[in-house]
């Protein structure tokens, strides 16, 4: 048995992420968190069969370091719960043996027995990829869009491929898209660098993002190795590696509006205002928004439902005409208009709608929404 001590704000966030890598099994994968314990420290490895981490155990002091190197496998499931009590802003003490890890705090205690012959084994392979593409994302930049672009992708799998994030690498620069059809996010951002290897297209599954964006946080100026199956972020004691969706994403450029009938800008805060105004008086099985341009206002307002909601609330949002002035009416879903707060940023946006059976765009000027209208 060894000893050592670590901190706990490291140990949470190393923790979390491993369990959150190893998860539920999946095809050849196993629900396992490994950890060889060394002189040189503890470095953890998982494999779900979608994703594979492999990350040194941050911020470890030995108090009484392994003689020999050993392993040992605990269950992801086990570990996941030991996660949520540990102490805020403590250092932890640790001991652990080839049987047994034991993690102390101020005030919890946690032992997760150790899993004598594993079912299946995590071994220290390295993908090797050919015809990669090496990219040089803006790392923090990158998580940021991912964790924006993410509220578009479809939540089930009907269309599995449209259960991920589009990620076109181009030369110089990158896109991001998601859609699940009846709305659709899209931007386009520079690369840190040009890279090394040919132009690539690939679909990131929803369930891998989190760790990626996490990758991308931790290692802003990693270099990330991308092949049409894997995409890889890799230092020299970090390994994070993501199987991709198979298939062909849609054509969604024809999606993207080219002209408008009518453009304006709004105030972000005000929209939001608006909408959280009318919400609560939408009916939840259809909710259903009425958008109409009426001078320098855009009347938004709820519609009686059939469930016992009969009240409408109609909110005025002040505009500033940019093209196109003239009235406008449309339908739209209240709650893909309220997440426009959770893709675009800044002050303002500007709207184009095309009339009342087209799909309404709103832009910050750098990401795209694309929202479908609903029928009458």
């Amino acid at each position: 048995m060894t000893a050592c001590t670590a901190l706990r704000d490291s140990t949470y966030d190393y923790l979390s992420r491993m369990a959150s890598a190893a998860g539920q099994a999946a095809g050849s994968g196993s629900p396992l968190l490994r950890l060889d314990c060394s002189k040189q420290g503890i470095k953890g490895l998982t494999d779900n069969g979608r994703i594979r981490l492999q990350e040194p155990w941050p911020d470890i002091v030995w108090k009484d370091a392994p003689e020999k190197p050993f392993t040992l496998y605990i269950e992801a499931e086990k570990l996941a719960k030991v996660v949520k009590p540990l102490s805020k802003k403590s250092t932890l003490r640790l001991q652990i043996s080839s049987e047994y890890l034991q993690i102390r705090g101020s005030n919890s205690r946690s032992k997760l027995q150790a899993i004598g012959i594993p079912p299946v084994f995590l071994d220290d392979r390295v993908y090797e990829p050919e015809n990669e593409t090496l990219v040089r994302f803006p790392g923090e930049a990158f998580a940021e869009q991912l964790q924006r672009i993410r509220c578009a992708v479809a939540k089930n799998d009907t269309f599995p491929i449209l259960t991920g994030v589009y990620l076109e690498i181009g030369k110089s620069q990158y896109r991001l898209t998601a859609t699940d059809g009846k709305r659709l996010a899209h931007l386009q951002a520079p690369l840190l660098e040009e890279i090394r290897g040919p132009k690539l297209q690939v679909v990131i599954p929803a369930v891998n993002l989190s760790l990626i964006q996490t990758a991308a946080r931790l290692h802003p100026d990693a270099e990330w190795s991308v092949t049409p199956q894997k995409l890889i972020c890799r230092t020299p004691a970090f390994y994070l590696e993501s199987t991709l969706l198979d298939g062909q994403y849609l054509a969604y450029r024809r999606v993207l509006p080219e002209t408008a009938e009518h453009h304006l800008q709004v105030s972000a805060a005000e929209w939001l205002a608006a909408l959280q105004q009318v919400a609560p008086l939408t009916d939840t099985e259809s909710p259903v928004l009425r958008l109409e341009t009426k001078n320098d206002c855009l009347l938004i307002q709820s519609r009686p439902s059939a469930t016992g909601i009969q009240e409408e609330a109609v909110s005025e949002l002040p505009v500033t005409w940019l093209s196109g002035e003239g009235d406008c009416l449309t339908l739209m879903n209240r709650d893909f208009l309220l997440d426009a707060a959770k893709i675009l940023t800044g002050e303002t946006w500007q709207i184009r709608l095309n009339g009342p059976k087209e799909a309404m765009e709103i832009t910050d000027g750098f990401t795209r929404y694309i929202v479908m209208a609903m029928r009458q």
